[in-house]
């Protein structure tokens, strides 16, 4: 089964969504993203990247946020399939090394 079936079928049966990662809010703060945004690309997004990271499976899910600015969400499915935890929130122009968002313009 792929990674994005496995999100579709964790989201369907109800698994939470956990902050537990310190930093997941601070970058979500960061980088002009607010947890309803993060939460709703979790579940209605596709994954887009898979990739294992320190032996714990993390998937990247791509989207936009309601000013149709794109934003990636990482999160690491727990084993049971019960919850998915939020590791990082990213703005891809920002890899890229634009200029930052300015919420003033």
């Amino acid at each position: 089964m792929s990674a994005d079936s496995r999100l579709k079928a964790m989201v369907m049966t109800g698994a939470r969504i956990v902050w537990e990662v310190p930093h997941a809010r601070a970058h979500a703060l960061e980088r002009h993203i607010s947890v309803f945004e993060a939460e709703r690309m979790i579940r209605i997004g596709n994954v887009t990247e898979e990739r294992v990271e320190n032996g714990r499976e993390e998937w990247q899910i791509s989207g936009l946020d309601a000013d149709l600015r794109s934003f990636d969400v990482v999160v690491s499915p727990a084993i049971d399939g019960r919850a998915l935890r939020v590791i990082t929130l990213m703005r891809p122009e920002a890899r890229r090394g634009s200029v930052p968002y300015d919420p003033s313009l």
